[in-house]
């Protein structure tokens, strides 16, 4: 029996438009990929996706809720139905006959799935904000429930916001390593949103694909062992206790709400990791559970990343700047500004042993700052290219609370290397435990850690 498509609304809030029909959908299939280059390239060569009047796909550039539900039915493969309604009346005030995805749209707010949950619908005003932004929660909504066949009104309306969501698109292998952000409230660029969109049609991770085919998928006793040995480490290192004492209380918004909450979810993983490595004998489901858990090497990076320790660095760093927030950035936020050359810092992370702890300083120039290309409007911190800052140029000192940051005015080649610099982010990263694994038959130190920064400007 094929397996029937469920979508859901694009945020929350919003009221239906006049839906008379209900379709119902097979999810279509697309041939494996090893990589990410290969996901899109698939995607493009079978047309869900297409690029701009310059035939470019600008991977960066962030995607609107037009764009999206373009790709969703564009997924659906219903774009001659969306095209049949471009010249019809839209509900929606804000969606001329002559917007270019009205037929799009029109057909994207009658999309339900047999269980009655709607993919998107519109304001109570009648709007629809075709171009409003897209984030990576809200992405991963709607395709959580184009893949998530059990979804039902009842789930959508229990579901915590946005954890709910974000724990289903890994379950369902929407959400892989290949996402490297971690604050999903961010307006998602069409890169990793394209990479969802392929997770959703082959729920098989690049990496399972390439080592199925090189015949390199790990012996279960192998997985057993490397978990064990992570678990171990954690212990060893006391990871628990420092997230504890020096992880912020608030955790991450954009993944999880509080650090309390991120904690018991932490020792529930780590249960039951443990309970299935001590069992002699696996069922098939349990293994594929065991081998969901297994950390893997970041590809380019020293750092594990996946399983357990996507868990583990679920929190940030205690980190905040001293001071009034009286910059207001271009994306309408407020930030403090650099006072008499220094940074001062209020932080748990002081108490630390300074061989977990590393402070540096990235920075954004003025060009970078005003890249017309970023977007700004919809409140988040936008992408700026950032650069790191050498050491030379700043000292840090503890304090009783915190740090002090003070820039070295005197070293040789500061002013010109400050001439165009208009942000500097201090950042904290936090090593919880280290792990060797193989990188090219290369041993490796792979970090566990968790991090935080903020932005402080320089005025001119």
């Amino acid at each position: 029996m094929k397996k029937k498509l469920a979508i859901t609304c694009l945020s929350f809030g919003l009221v239906a438009a006049n839906v008379s029909n209900v379709f119902a959908y097979s999810l279509p299939k697309i041939a494996d990929a090893k990589n990410v280059e290969e996901k899109i390239e698939l995607l493009q060569k079978d047309k869900y996706i297409a690029g701009y009047e310059d035939n470019k796909l600008h991977l960066d550039r962030t995607l609107t809720r037009a764009e999206l539900t373009k790709l969703v039915v564009y997924m659906l493969k219903e774009e001659d139905k969306a095209k049949a309604l471009n010249e019809k009346e839209n509900p929606f005030k804000d969606v001329k006959k002559d917007f270019w995805a009205n037929g799009i749209i029109s057909l994207g707010t009658e999309l339900k799935n047999n269980k009655e949950v709607a993919l998107i619908a519109g304001y109570p005003d009648k709007t629809f904000k075709p171009n409003d932004k897209i984030t990576y929660s809200e992405a991963m909504k709607i395709l959580v429930v184009l893949k998530k066949a059990d979804l039902d009104k009842k789930m959508v309306e229990s579901a915590k916001w946005p954890t709910s969501w974000i724990d289903w698109a890994r379950e369902e292998k929407i959400l892989t390593d290949e996402i490297t952000e971690k604050d999903f409230n961010k307006e998602i660029p069409r890169k990793d949103a394209f990479i969802l969109v392929y997770n959703t049609l082959n729920p098989k991770e690049a990496k399972e694909i390439k080592d199925k085919q090189d015949n390199k998928e790990l012996d279960i006793k192998v997985v057993k062992e490397n978990i064990k040995n992570y678990l171990e480490n954690l212990e060893k290192d006391k990871a628990l206790e420092a997230i504890d004492k020096f992880a912020g209380d608030d955790g991450f918004s954009g993944r999880i709400d509080k650090k309390d909450v991120a904690l018991k979810e932490l020792n529930k993983v780590m249960d039951r990791a443990n309970e299935l490595v001590k069992k002699d004998t696996l069922t098939k489901e349990e293994e594929k559970e065991l081998r969901d858990l297994l950390p893997k090497l970041h590809k380019k990076k020293d750092v594990l990343v996946g399983g357990l320790a996507d868990k583990v660095k679920n929190f940030v760093v205690d980190w905040h700047v001293i001071g009034e927030r009286t910059f207001k950035a271009s994306h309408n936020k407020e930030y403090p500004v650099l006072k008499d050359d220094k940074i001062e810092i209020k932080s748990k992370s002081v108490t630390a042993d300074d061989k977990n702890l590393n402070i540096k300083i990235n920075y954004v120039t003025k060009e970078n700052y005003e890249d017309k290309s970023l977007d700004t409007t919809t409140g988040a911190t936008p992408k700026y290219k950032k650069s790191t800052l050498d050491k030379k140029f700043y000292t840090v000192e503890k304090t009783k609370d915190g740090f002090i940051i003070k820039l070295n005015k005197d070293v040789e080649g500061f002013d010109a290397q400050f001439k165009d610099i208009k942000i500097l982010k201090p950042i904290v990263v936090y090593t919880l435990t280290t792990t060797k694994e193989m990188r090219d038959n290369k041993e490796v130190m792979a970090k566990t850690v968790i991090e935080n920064g903020d932005l402080v400007f320089i005025e001119k």
